[in-house]
């Protein structure tokens, strides 16, 4: 609670009468904490009422007085993970239109898979009629879906939703990200075994053979549509448990993933941030959280698994380096049972499948 006079903040016990600041002892009607609500937009409410828009948006107290509303409490605390009530409580003495573009701002916060999900803009829209503030409107999802249609190879208009598989230049693809009119597909199957570079020598993603293949032969077997394909940034970011450098970054159509978008697009399990690993626990059956383990292996594992067009089960490339020296001989992958290996292969070794991504732009 905070006192109007004093301006002191203080957190009651669940269940107890309040009618002094115990500050500056200044009366006030009695206010009696409740034990539980059962409505996300009332215990918001109930919290901007007794502390206020700052205490709504900074303080962790929803998990206090709902604690029935497992799956809301999960989903504001990544609101304040990912920084998106940071976003609105500086807003909060913007003009209208300050805090307009301050929502979207805060939803672009969230992951890309949850950005559009109904859950996520109903518990916003709460905040934003909680907080009272005088938007014209309160945003639906239409304000933030993109251009979410595709033209495949036949000419024909599909409606596309993250995962989808659909068709472009002879292949399958999975769809797994929509920003911007363009959308982000991973080939849902590996389309052949290939080296990462033709000799073992320390290479990165920029200078290794593969990254020519691709951008090169690859791109050129998309057929006339391959103009739709999006030269983009691509980032190398360092290898976080093996310290190895990635390299320059690069300006690529077609790319592998990295450790960091396989762990965000196949989860968003965040054990690529907080550099968690595991190893194989021989006795107990099991993989074991292991500082020294070589993988990052959880419930979505499964999801992870490539196959070749006859159903075998096959082990896949990231341009993420792997283990090694400094400028590492080894890259990074997915094994056949779906478990990213951070330390990765040789870059020479033959049996590695090729899963290629790009950019697409969603309509012609």
């Amino acid at each position: 609670m905070k006192c109007n006079k004093c301006k002191g903040e203080w957190t009651p016990p669940q269940g107890i009468t309040i009618t002094e600041c115990p500050f500056c002892k200044e009366s006030f009607a009695p206010t009696k904490i409740p034990k539980t609500y059962n409505n996300a937009k009332d215990a918001l409410k109930f919290i901007m009422d007794t502390y206020g828009a700052e205490g709504l948006l900074t303080r962790n107290l929803f998990s206090d007085i709902a604690p029935t509303l497992s799956d809301t409490r999960d989903l504001i605390k990544m609101f304040r993970d990912k920084g998106a009530l940071d976003i609105l409580n500086d807003a909060l003495n913007s003009s209208p239109s300050e805090q307009s573009v301050a929502i979207k701002r805060a939803v672009a916060k969230l992951p890309s898979y949850l950005q559009n999900s109904p859950e996520v803009i109903s518990l916003m829209n709460d905040f934003v009629e909680v907080l009272n503030w005088n938007v014209t409107k309160l945003f639906s999802p239409q304000q933030f879906k993109t251009n979410t249609t595709i033209r495949s190879v036949g000419g024909e208009m599909n409606s596309l939703n993250i995962n989808k598989i659909i068709s472009f230049g002879g292949y399958d693809w999975k769809a797994l990200d929509v920003q911007d009119g363009k959308i982000l597909l991973l080939c849902d199957k590996v389309i052949e075994k290939k080296r990462y570079h033709s000799s073992l020598v320390a290479v990165s993603w920029a200078e290794c053979e593969l990254r020519g293949y691709l951008n090169g032969s690859f791109y050129d077997s998309l057929g006339e549509d391959r103009e739709r394909v999006v030269e983009t940034q691509i980032s190398n970011p360092p290898n976080l448990w093996a310290g190895t450098v990635g390299g320059n970054s690069t300006r690529d159509r077609i790319f592998l993933l990295s450790i960091e978008e396989t762990d965000k697009y196949f989860g968003n399990s965040g054990e690529y941030s907080d550099k968690i690993r595991k190893r194989w626990n021989k006795s107990e059956m099991k993989f074991k959280q292991d500082n020294d383990g070589w993988y990052i292996s959880n419930k979505h594992n499964k999801s992870r698994i490539a196959e070749y067009d006859n159903g075998e089960a096959c082990w896949w490339w990231l341009r993420s380096p792997g283990k090694n020296t400094k400028h590492s001989t080894a890259a990074a992958l997915v094994n056949a049972n779906g478990l990213v290996s951070v330390d990765g292969n040789n870059v020479n070794q033959n049996a590695g499948g090729v899963r290629p991504a790009l950019w697409l732009k969603s309509s012609i």
